[in-house]
């Protein structure tokens, strides 16, 4: 058995009021009202293993995810209220995802990939009996050459039929979906939709909702293969009479009907389109594409939702106008460091999302909007480390980087597509801006900073220290050219344009003190 810590009992909301959801965040399964609000953590990960794809039972008192300790494994897991159960067992080489309840909950489809070896690797589609444990593939396809798989089953309302996306690689590199059908007791498939993927059932069997690439209007890229990102559209159940949802630059991905059939939960990147993987939340909209609204805006890397049967019987997010909508970002503020700088909680439309350590260097993130405004400002990170690393401090005098004096800080800049380093007090802060970035974006960025729990930039940042052997570089180095001249290169072991830069940093540091290093 595998733990699972919780947060908030399972016992379901009286009939009337918000209903809940669930989705993925981070390394935890997460829980929330219909608006967004009321988020916290209910089922947390076990350590090193990542929880994904949650599926509430028709009933609303089991959960069902995917569990994956390693790089190369995961298992289907349900959660009862009480605890955390497997129903498939962990096998190297084997993953299994995107599970899926039978409309009475007797049983659970998923897909399975895997094998001995990864020439022999197939991709299948599963059925499993809870009750005897009994195992039935309904389809599968061999993963090589084309990289061919199944993915995200699902159940008609009726429990007859499967519904299933099958994607392979096309002469051109790109992954090239379509939907299709299989009869759940068993037999052959058939295509019902081209260039799609991820279908599901309207409550009424009528209306099937999905994420097509039929329209191209966005191609990511991997390291040898692409793939269209997807707008959302519904049809008839006979995958006829397409109407389009959506038209944005993100990948509309993973919906659901509510019990009602009146929204649709989904997953998107359209506040920050890229190949980041932290860049998806989840959304609601009405089944006919209006009243678009974030659910877990300032939440990033977010997302498959899934609605919670029987929790509530209201599925309204509250406002239809996201741009009214405050940030539900669960992001603490960091907590305060010696000379450490930062951009405060928002900046440039970004909002800070996470601290990430790295010994005693901390980085700032801000990689999510704080505001409804797709597409949104790049993600910016701030990275502070302390000045007494040497190599950090002395990787800024061997390069060269133009120097400037902002707000009492010296800030070393190569060039419009590269960092800006900003020493101050005894940090070096570093700007990962996406560019390219003038001089003046440079002085306005390091203008925004503040040390942490500042409630606004000072005036003027603290002045530099450096660790007191740098400083004994560069005056030896200032020494020997004075007595030398042109010849210091050759007496200090170093290129001229070495010597020039070390010289250059030396002036430019005037006034410079020494920072107290253990």
């Amino acid at each position: 058995m595998w733990a699972a810590t919780i947060a908030a009992g399972l016992a379901l909301a009286a009939p009337s009021g918000p209903a809940e959801i669930a989705y993925v965040h981070g390394p935890a399964i997460w829980s929330a009202r219909a608006d967004g609000s009321g988020a916290h953590v209910l089922v947390a990960a076990p350590a090193h293993t990542a929880l994904g794809e949650p599926r509430w039972s028709p009933d609303g008192s089991r959960l069902a995810y995917s569990s994956s300790p390693s790089e190369n494994a995961s298992q289907i897991m349900v959660f009862d209220g009480a605890a955390a159960q497997p129903v498939t067992a962990l096998r190297k080489n084997v993953a299994e995802s995107s599970p899926a309840w039978s409309p009475d909950g007797s049983r659970v489809a998923f897909t399975r990939v895997g094998g001995r070896r990864p020439r022999d690797w197939t991709s299948s589609v599963v059925i499993r009996d809870l009750a005897t444990g009994a195992e039935q593939t309904l389809a599968h396809v061999r993963v090589f050459p084309r990289l061919s798989s199944l993915a995200a089953p699902s159940w008609s309302p009726d429990g007859r039929l499967i519904a299933y996306t099958e994607s392979r690689l096309d002469r051109h590199a790109d992954f090239r979906p379509e939907i299709r059908v299989v009869p759940a007791q068993g037999g052959s498939s058939r295509r019902l939709i081209a260039d799609a993927q991820e279908a599901v059932w309207a409550p009424d069997g009528r209306r099937l909702a999905f994420s097509s690439v039929r329209d191209r209007h966005g191609r990511r890229c991997g390291s040898d293969e692409c793939w269209f990102a997807g707008e959302l559209y519904t049809s008839d159940a006979s995958g006829h009479g397409l109407v389009r949802l959506t038209r944005t630059e993100g990948d509309e991905a993973a919906p659901e009907w509510s019990p009602d059939g009146s929204r649709i939960l989904f997953t998107s990147d359209r506040n920050l389109p890229s190949e980041n993987a932290d860049a998806s939340e989840v959304y609601s909209m009405a089944a006919d594409g209006s009243c678009e609204t974030w659910l877990t805006n300032g939440t990033p890397s977010s997302g498959v939702g899934t609605w919670r049967p029987g929790s509530g019987d209201s599925y309204d997010p509250g406002s239809c106008d996201p741009a009214a909508r405050g940030v539900t970002d669960e992001a603490r503020p960091p907590s305060a460091q010696p000379a450490a700088l930062w951009f405060g909680t928002t900046h440039d439309g970004l909002l800070y999302t996470r601290t990430e350590h790295d010994g005693a260097t901390r980085i700032f993130d801000y990689d999510d909007c704080a505001r409804f405004a797709p597409p949104c400002a790049p993600p910016a990170d701030v990275i502070s480390e302390p000045a007494c690393r040497l190599a950090s401090v002395r990787g800024l005098a061997d390069n060269a980087f133009r120097l400037l004096h902002v707000h009492g800080a010296l800030v070393a800049y190569y060039d419009s597509q590269a960092n800006a380093h900003v020493l101050s007090g005894s940090a070096i802060t570093s700007l990962q801006i996406p560019g390219p970035n003038s001089v003046a974006d440079v002085r306005r960025a390091v203008a925004a900073l503040r040390p942490l729990g500042a409630a606004a930039p000072p005036p003027r940042l603290a002045s530099p220290e450096i660790p007191r052997a740098f400083a004994r570089m560069l005056e030896h180095t200032a020494r020997v050219h004075r007595r030398l001249g042109a010849g210091a290169a050759r007496a200090l072991h170093l290129n001229p344009g070495t010597v020039r830069d070390r010289l250059r940093l030396r002036r430019a540091l005037h006034g410079y003190r020494i920072a107290s290093c253990r």
